[in-house]
């Protein structure tokens, strides 16, 4: 019966491993299925969702976790940061190294939605740390960390920053043979921002020769920047190039004032004014977009003032005016300084919580080493006292062996007088005798 009741309990353990491992080896799946169709993803796992509710903590945290996840994927902008807050907690408690890098990469994602650009910089920073100290991390996790930190020092202005992440997120890409051209443009648009501009022309250059080799969805805005910057740095040739390319394409539709501001620079340098004018004037009948209208009302001002038409120059400084006010520059220019600065902030609390974990490291390591240095002192202490006591005990035992043996010979010495004197008292009485 109870051999019976034994084989039982086995089975019912077996069952419920198996149950998780089953629910773990799913929610891999529909995480794949997340990096091609993150809607499907999204009902897959509702599916196992009440299941998942029945199981362990850990597993429940990793459904959580994939959720936020697929949610990303999908273009879902979360609401809140409670959920991913909690994660973080439970997976740097509890969690393995690729746990604690995922987990950090998705908090920053939901940090950067909700246009918290300090506490996004911080986790994409923690996750990065994580996945470049591991021995084996998601490399396209940690791709992506380098393209959001890129993206995110560079909107705060940190161009410093943004050009080393922007490099190694295309280092990375081409080892895994999945180099863009619009990484490229990143690592030129940090180089020309730092004034590298021989360098920002070479990066542009390799961006069109990777364009030709591998086109890419969004190649419309990659040749639209392409040619703005060709057209702005006089790279004639260049631009001619990009601007056949995109010619080339009949059935694109480029209505972006990205487009019409790249093909009014593409006609400055072409020298043909009518045409430039007649594109940034298309800027500007899209009134919603004030970034365009400020860049088309400057350039605009520019050639008109450049051709001699005042009426029409002092006509879109006025209106330059009137965008900058709306856009106001100094806010934003105060904005990004207030970003840097809480960032820097988080940062510095983070040092500041690194050298307080390594100060409390080494006073436990220092009091370790006092406690083991003691107990071995203190050892050695016993063992030479001990070893003088056996030494003491050998000795006296010595000593007292060697008096016994002086108080036998003393004996002995003292027997042979006697038995001499006998022997001669036995002599003489012989002779006597005799």
């Amino acid at each position: 019966m109870k051999k019976n009741s034994l084989i039982l309990c086995l089975s019912l353990l077996l069952c419920f491993a198996c149950e998780k491992e089953n629910l773990l080896d799913k929610m891999e799946q529909i995480k794949q299925v997340g990096n091609s169709n993150p809607v499907l993803a999204m009902e897959m796992l509702d599916s196992i969702k009440l299941k998942v509710r029945t199981e362990s903590e850990y597993l429940q945290k990793k459904y959580d976790l994939l959720d936020i996840r697929l949610h990303d994927k999908a273009d879902v902008l979360p609401t809140s940061d409670m959920m991913v807050k909690d994660l973080v907690a439970y997976f740097e408690e509890h969690g393995s190294d690729k746990d604690k890098q995922e987990v950090h990469y998705y908090a920053g994602s939901v940090y950067r939605d909700l246009h918290d650009t300090p506490r996004a910089l911080e986790h994409f920073l923690k996750a990065l740390e994580i996945g470049t100290d591991m021995a084996k991390c998601d490399s396209m996790l940690l791709t992506n960390t380098y393209s959001n930190l890129s993206y995110l020092f560079y909107r705060v202005q940190d161009y410093q920053h943004a050009l080393p992440m922007a490099q190694e997120e295309y280092r990375l890409l081409k080892e895994q043979n999945k180099a863009n051209a619009l990484v490229l443009i990143h690592v030129g648009a940090s180089f020309t921002r730092l004034d590298s501009i021989n360098a920002a022309k070479e990066a542009f250059r390799s961006a069109l020769q990777l364009l030709k080799e591998k086109p890419i969805a969004g190649q419309q805005e990659v040749l639209s920047s392409l040619l703005y910057h060709f057209s702005r740095f006089g790279m004639s040739s260049e631009a001619q190039e990009c601007d056949d390319i995109i010619k080339g394409y009949k059935d694109w539709t480029f209505d972006e004032p990205d487009y019409y501001l790249a093909k009014g620079e593409f006609y400055t340098l072409t020298r043909q004014m009518d045409s430039a004018i007649a594109c940034y004037q298309k800027i500007l009948q899209d009134s919603t977009n004030l970034v365009g209208m400020y860049d088309a009302s400057k350039l605009l001002f520019l050639l008109h003032d450049e051709q001699g038409d005042v009426p029409q120059a002092n006509r879109y400084a006025h209106l330059f005016v009137q965008v900058s006010d709306s856009l106001n520059l100094g806010e934003r220019q105060e904005l990004a300084a207030t970003v840097n600065n809480k960032y820097q902030y988080h940062k510095n609390m983070e040092e500041e919580r690194k050298a307080k974990e390594g100060k409390e490291r080494y006073r436990n390591l220092l009091i370790g080493c006092s406690l083991l240095s003691a107990i071995v002192i203190l050892t050695l202490i016993l063992l030479s006292v001990y070893r003088r006591n056996r030494q003491l005990k050998a000795l006296l035992a010595a000593q007292n062996e060697l008096t016994r043996m002086k108080r036998d010979k003393q004996m002995l010495g003292e027997e042979v007088a006697q038995k001499e004197a006998e022997l001669k008292d036995a002599s003489e009485s012989l002779e006597k005798t005799k």
